[in-house]
């Protein structure tokens, strides 16, 4: 019986930490940090999250690149695509020049989340 509870008890606890720590990348989406936001779109897209495409949507033409050795290169609008593609599971065209943001692919996930009803 003893073995029972303390499942039960941990099981409870690592739902509640995991929400927890979803809701505290779906507030990094918004920071001046963009390893932050990297990072965030990261976590979010191996959760794939789909609470959080609203959140990745706005300011999705973000062209600011990361400099952190996790995301060397890679733009905020980068990752945030990614995400919605790990999300969606619907890879949108690719585009070979990655230094300006691809608005095309924008559009895509943004008609996508709107006829989803997100």
């Amino acid at each position: 019986m003893t073995n029972t509870k303390t499942l039960l008890l941990f099981s409870g606890l690592f739902i509640l930490f995991s929400c927890s720590s979803n809701k505290k990348y779906k507030q990094d989406l918004f920071s001046d940090n963009v390893a932050k936001i990297c990072k965030a779109c990261y976590e979010l897209g191996e959760a794939k999250d789909t609470s959080a495409i609203k959140p990745l949507l706005t300011r999705i033409l973000d062209p600011r690149i990361s400099h952190d050795i996790r995301f060397k290169g890679m733009s905020v609008a980068e990752c945030r695509l990614g995400t919605l593609k790990k999300i969606s599971n619907i890879e949108a065209l690719k585009k070979d020049n990655t230094y300006i943001p691809d608005t095309a692919a924008a559009k895509f996930y943004l008609n996508w989340a709107v006829q989803k009803g997100y």
